[in-house]
């Protein structure tokens, strides 16, 4: 018998792209979303803002042939801003609708911040959805569709353990803590594989600490031209500002939402006035501006 010819990374990526374009494409995120995503806190169907629909749509387009738009989504904004519900909602409808048995994994800087955030924030929709979810809180954060064969995971922050993934989407949570080698490593194990025509990682962040932080903020940098305190003094030749009204941009197939507006109804001053009086000021401009700071300040 003939040998098999061994495939290429390329020729992997090329089968991907070219198998089954006569699926039927998947129900668009958005009405999706709306129809079946539980908020995890009001324990009702999420009801999106006008600007998360917006860049929701352009998030999770799909190109001809089923292939994401971005393989990257860095969607950070000031704390308090749903970022967690709107990550939960993205891979929940990946699990759902894409590319089916799928495969979503919900990261963060430790397992039980993975398990306690996003991976917590979808459980309400999979189970209303017929998944089988984990019963307790020491079972294994592993949530199962029987009739798609797809699933959902929380994952440790051992990139060894990680490797050889085939997800359809990653979901991580606050990218600024993910410090030193062994993390760097998880983020470079977890990169989307060619195997999926969608095949996409999300982060939901906000700012980091300047000189620690160092993986987000070379994400940052892809986009931003900053100053030595960090502070945004120009965009990079190459990223593409979407919308006017929006700080949104576009640099390949990454997509990068850094907000620094407070836009939910209970984001108020006299939230933010109470605050002051709690945190320190580096703490405030980094939470609820969400602005770069260094990590040495005395409370004073």
């Amino acid at each position: 018998m003939a040998k098999q010819p061994d495939l290429t990374v390329q020729d992997i990526f090329d089968i991907a792209r070219s198998r089954v374009d006569t699926e039927q494409p998947p129900t668009p995120a958005v009405p999706w979303i709306l129809d079946n995503f539980i908020d995890p806190i009001a324990g009702t169907l999420i009801d999106l803002e006008a600007y998360q629909r917006r860049i929701l749509r352009e998030a999770l387009t799909i190109e001809k042939g089923g292939i994401s738009r971005y393989s990257l989504v860095v969607w950070s904004q000031i704390k308090k801003s749903g970022k967690t519900a709107i990550a939960g909602a993205a891979g929940s409808w990946v699990a759902n609708c894409v590319e089916q048995p799928n495969e979503v994994t919900a990261l963060a800087n430790n397992q039980e911040h993975s398990a306690g955030r996003i991976f917590a924030a979808m459980l309400p929709t999979l189970e209303s959805l017929g998944w089988t979810i984990p019963t307790s809180p020491k079972a294994t954060p592993l949530a199962y569709s029987p009739t798609s064969g797809s699933f959902v995971k929380a994952v440790t922050n051992s990139y060894a353990g990680a490797a050889g993934g085939n997800q359809g989407s990653s979901l991580w949570s606050e990218l600024w803590a993910y410090q030193g080698e062994r993390l760097t490593r998880l983020w470079e194990e977890m990169t989307p594989p060619p195997t999926r025509k969608f095949a996409q990682r999300w982060v939901e962040t906000y700012a980091g600490f300047i000189n620690e932080s160092q993986l987000l903020w070379d994400l940052y940098n892809l986009i931003f031209i900053t100053d030595k305190e960090g502070n945004e003094i120009g965009v990079r030749d190459g990223a593409e500002k979407l919308w006017k009204d929006l700080p949104v941009y576009r640099m390949g197939r990454m997509l990068m939402f850094w907000d620094h507006i407070p836009r939910m109804p209970w984001q108020t001053r006299e939230y933010y006035d109470d605050q002051r009086i709690h945190i320190r000021p580096n703490a405030h401009r980094r939470l609820h501006g969400n602005y770069w700071v260094t990590s040495s300040e005395k409370f004073i």
